[in-house]
């Protein structure tokens, strides 16, 4: 059964099958967003972990996997996660001042066509991307009090009315903790190449969707956590097969 009542809403019209699935986004005009909650800042410990699942159709420019970017047109954000035309995932985070707490690419190449299940963890003063279950790179950085705004979250693209930088694939679950996951929890919530359903997560996740379970086009999104956070999706997007197994035995 499922943790909580959450919900999101799918933009820009993707498409749905029920087997091994995840949200297919076009790059052009779909994506999926909330409003400002107190669960989707970054905490002012910066000890944090968001956990999803991608597949990359196209890796044309920068293209927003989740972040949190102001309303209003320009680019001040919070943070942000994004893949590059160069197939690596480079992520971000502002102070209040709206100076960078860090700006990292992690030197891991992603490939079309291929799923992967990542983990970013953060302790505070280091950055871990897992890919897979495996820990691929660990990084260093200067804490600093995060920015925290009323800005909304997104996934797929920045999160602004309209949407740019948008993402051009599948996307199948994400999860933020406001904790550092260690390897064992990372490895718990990915087995033999099977991304597990939202069921057998690591407990404690402040935002939980999984975006291979979407009921269907103008449906909202489950937030499993129980905080509430459901997506609205734009532009109609669909589910598509990705080779996406969910165990939840």
């Amino acid at each position: 059964m499922r943790r909580g009542i959450n919900s999101s809403a799918v933009l820009g019209g993707a498409t749905q099958t029920f087997s091994t699935t995840a949200l297919t986004l076009n790059g052009t005009s779909q994506y999926v967003r909330a409003p400002s909650a107190t669960e989707f800042q970054l905490p002012t410990d910066m000890v944090f972990s968001f956990e999803f699942s991608f597949k990359a159709d196209l890796m044309n420019s920068q293209e927003t996997i989740y972040g949190k970017y102001n309303d209003t047109g320009g680019s001040i954000h919070e943070y942000y996660t994004r893949l590059t035309a160069a197939g690596q995932i480079v992520t971000g985070a502002l102070k209040p001042t709206s100076v960078s707490i860090y700006a990292i690419t992690f030197s891991k190449t992603f490939v079309i066509n291929t799923l992967y299940n990542a983990v970013i963890a953060s302790s505070g003063s280091t950055l871990k991307l897992y890919v897979d279950g495996v820990l691929e790179q660990t990084v260093a950085y200067t804490y600093s009090a995060p920015r925290q705004s009323t800005s909304a979250f997104s996934i797929g693209a920045r999160s602004r009315p309209t949407g740019d930088l948008l993402f051009d694939g599948s996307i199948g679950t994400l999860r933020k903790y406001n904790q550092e996951l260690s390897l064992a929890d990372v490895q718990s919530n990915y087995n033999s190449g099977d991304i597990k359903c939202s069921d057998l997560a690591v407990s404690g996740a402040v935002f939980d969707v999984d975006l291979a379970k979407w009921a269907g086009r103008d449906q909202p999104l489950i937030d499993n956590s129980g905080n509430g956070n459901d997506l609205t999706a734009t532009g109609s997007p669909t589910y598509t097969d990705v080779g996406l197994t969910v165990e939840c035995t």
